[in-house]
């Protein structure tokens, strides 16, 4: 009976089945509201009653009816829950050391799944920072200041999770994956200033670097380590690289090139081996100890005018060449 039928008025629905109990006649089914509640039939004594559900109606077709969530097509991404994490994940503004590493962890949940790790150690120093354990060069993460690169690991992941959900919550998640950090390390990374960023594409365009670069907090003084492939630093204009065209001359000569982990341009000399003779001892090959050269390794040697821009675009930033298959984000400030 609906909450606004008076107990004394039957539906015509109720006086047709009323009728057909006592005839025997057999009713055509009614038409069934398409907003209406599930119908519940009387069955006869032991038989369970049925039930008949009425067509779901689209909330976008019915007036005044306004749906919270879209729901979208069907698995993971189309879960308004799941949805939701997303939206309150980046609502959230975690600000210690231990904050922001439970909330990466989270982020790298299967749920979520917008951080995953390039080794099982890369994760545990994560845990060890929530878990406020020594790690690197700090022996309190949980009393320390916050280490420099938490924060920009925060603003990488939610540029990501922010893209997705203007997506409507489809399409390919942009994951980022987090390497090497502080466990055994010393320097900059040691302090928890800089870290590794794997898992982009370093060998055929340099299109997803240059948009983690872009996703970076501006007001920060960033260096910046890139591999001596792809888009990235020319592998052979590399100093040794440079210095074995030289010795395949066999004639002494100078290269020049960029080095790792180094922002200038360096030489070197060649001088190549003396054999013994008229009673004088033979003389190895040998190369002078490099010297800077005019120029900078990125205004030379860097492939990618999209990321000289972009480097120039970023005050103070620097950039030098480093291992290969990841970007090196050190934030200084």
């Amino acid at each position: 009976m609906s909450e606004h039928q008076s107990p004394e008025k039957k539906t015509a629905v109720q006086m047709k089945e009323g009728e057909a109990e006592s005839t025997g006649k057999q009713l055509p089914a009614p038409a069934f509201n398409l907003t209406a509640p599930p119908i519940q039939r009387q069955e006869a004594p032991g038989i369970a009653p049925a039930t008949t559900a009425a067509p779901v109606a689209d909330p976008a077709q019915v007036p005044g009816v306004v749906a919270e969530k879209t729901q979208l097509a069907a698995g993971p991404e189309g879960d308004v829950n799941l949805n939701q994490k997303y939206d309150d994940l980046v609502a959230e503004t975690p600000a210690t050391n231990v904050e922001i590493a439970t909330w990466v962890l989270k982020a790298a949940g299967d749920d979520i799944g917008f951080v995953t790790w390039n080794t099982t150690a890369a994760k545990t120093n994560w845990e060890q920072i929530r878990d406020g354990k020594a790690t690197g060069a700090v022996a309190d993460p949980a009393a320390a200041e916050v280490l420099k690169a938490l924060p920009t690991v925060v603003a990488l992941v939610k540029a990501r999770v922010n893209r997705y959900i203007a997506a409507g919550y489809t399409g390919t998640k942009e994951t980022l994956q987090l390497g090497s950090f502080m466990n055994g390390r010393t320097g900059t990374h040691g302090d928890g200033q800089a870290i590794d960023i794997n898992g982009l594409d370093f060998t055929t365009s340099a299109a997803k670097v240059l948009q983690l670069m872009k996703d970076l907090p501006s007001g920060k003084l960033y260096g910046f380590g890139l591999p001596g492939q792809g888009d990235f630093f020319e592998n052979t204009k590399s100093l040794d690289a440079q210095k074995r065209v030289v010795e395949a001359t066999g004639v002494a000569g100078t290269a020049t090139g960029w080095r790792k982990f180094v922002t200038g341009n360096y030489s070197s000399t060649y001088t190549p081996a003396v054999p013994a003779a008229g009673g004088k001892p033979a003389v190895a090959a040998k190369w002078s100890a490099p010297v800077a050269a005019t120029g900078t390794a990125l205004s030379l040697y860097m492939k990618s005018q999209d990321i000289k821009d972009q480097v120039a675009a970023m005050p103070g930033a620097f950039v030098y060449p480093d291992n290969d298959n990841h970007i090196h984000v050190d934030t200084r400030n």
